[in-house]
């Protein structure tokens, strides 16, 4: 990822929070593949482990706000403590400690897990491609990004604009992208271990931001047998993990000032989200007439 060093995040805890909090990841592969593409991506919701040291260390409400990855919830108009994380109730911020047997004992940066249909064509090439243990010899990329970004007209740069004309529009987004290398687990009682936990540990995470109490236990033990048949497991061990948080934090005060007006002028949702995500990034920045 191409980052100036202003736009720049690359504290793993932060990075892992923000994938946890906007989990629909684009996984990314380049997989030589008879047939098919040699480049496909695919969209899937990801579960994000800590590393072991920290899942076994004090819960997430102990830890400093800047990395915690689910705040509390916030009221019905109203906006999380940090606008690059979801509201969300008391949901873990990581699976459960039984699930920390998956986990490969080397992933010092963390671990994304998630399943894949079998009728994917990306799980053939991902197949095709693994060794006699499952993983991959070609890394993978899996990009998470924010859903609010937004254009940057030109007006809103309410010094530089009048003063010389020398402006451009640009583009205002938040994004994380994960290096890492692929295990695939696909048949055996292992795999069937590992998709169970994987598939419950994912629906108990999201049913608790959704407000609902729904279990994979709820549904017939052969459905749910029927229905892992019919998919594979994931598990990607961090290698490298960064963010560009591109928030106009190389403009002036003024015209930094002028872009977070602009927004939160709009009086739209997306408007007040992503002036309080520009506002987060300003390293200190006091916005006009406060």
């Amino acid at each position: 990822m191409y980052i100036r060093p202003v736009h720049a995040e690359l504290d793993p805890s932060v990075l892992r929070a923000f994938a946890r909090a906007h989990p629909l990841g684009q996984l990314t592969t380049a997989l030589p593949c008879p047939g098919l593409d040699t480049l496909q991506t695919t969209h899937l919701p990801f579960v994000i482990d800590d590393p072991p040291a920290l899942s076994s260390s004090p819960s997430p409400s102990s830890s400093s706000s800047s990395s915690s990855p689910l705040p509390p919830p916030a009221a019905p108009g109203a906006y999380p403590t940090s606008a690059f994380n979801s509201p969300a109730p008391d949901a873990p911020a990581t699976p459960s400690a039984s699930s920390s047997a998956v986990r490969p004992a080397s992933a010092a940066l963390g671990t994304l897990r998630a399943h894949m249909a079998r009728a994917n064509p990306q799980t053939k090439a991902l197949l095709s491609s693994a060794g006699p243990d499952g993983v991959v010899a070609t890394d993978v990329l899996v990009l998470f990004t924010a859903p609010t970004h937004a254009y940057v007209s030109p007006r809103l740069y309410v010094s530089t604009k009048p003063a010389s004309g020398k402006v451009v529009p640009t583009w205002d987004y938040a994004a994380v992208q994960v290096y890492g290398r692929l295990r695939v687990l696909d048949r055996g009682d292992t795999a069937g271990a590992w998709l169970q936990r994987q598939v419950e540990d994912l629906s108990d995470t999201h049913e608790a931001r959704a407000g609902g109490a729904w279990k994979v236990g709820d549904a017939p033990a052969s459905y749910v047998e029927a229905l892992k048949r019919g998919i594979v497991g994931l598990e990607i061990e961090i290698l490298k993990i960064e963010g560009r948080f591109k928030l106009s934090q190389e403009m002036g005060d003024e015209d930094w000032n002028g872009v977070v007006e602009g927004f939160r002028a709009l009086g739209t949702e997306d408007g007040h989200r992503l002036a309080q995500m520009i506002e987060e990034r300003g390293k200190g920045r006091t916005r006009a007439g406060q």
